[in-house]
């Protein structure tokens, strides 16, 4: 992931309509956040939302560990893991092994281990 210049960071910051527009989305948001949620889940789902926040935190805090843990669960059930340094070398490692393979389609899903 390449760096964003910091002229593109300031010209964003200073766009007054782009902030109305984060702003105005993220009240939308949180407003149907709000009315979505029964008034007797308000308390649990803000409890559940910290529970999530502090897993996350602590999973990334501890990444080492849990990749390794990935790596051995993954290798034991047959599978590779492949680290690359740069999404260049990324996507060449994912088409060089679609060509071995004879691949003509890769399909992309959005998810945690994408």
């Amino acid at each position: 992931m390449r760096p964003v210049p910091a002229e593109s960071i300031q010209k964003a910051v200073s766009d007054r309509r782009l902030q109305t527009a984060i702003y105005d989305s993220t009240g939308r948001l949180m407003q149907k956040r709000r009315t979505s949620i029964p008034a007797e889940l308000a308390e649990p789902f803000q409890q559940w939302r910290e529970q999530a926040h502090q897993v996350k935190k602590h999973t990334l805090e501890h990444l080492d560990f849990y990749l390794k843990q990935f790596e051995e669960n993954l290798t034991r059930n047959g599978g590779k893991a492949v680290y690359a340094a740069t999404a260049a070398e990324a996507v060449g490692f994912i088409l060089s092994l679609a060509r071995n393979k004879e691949i003509s389609r890769i399909v992309k899903s959005k998810s945690m281990t994408t």
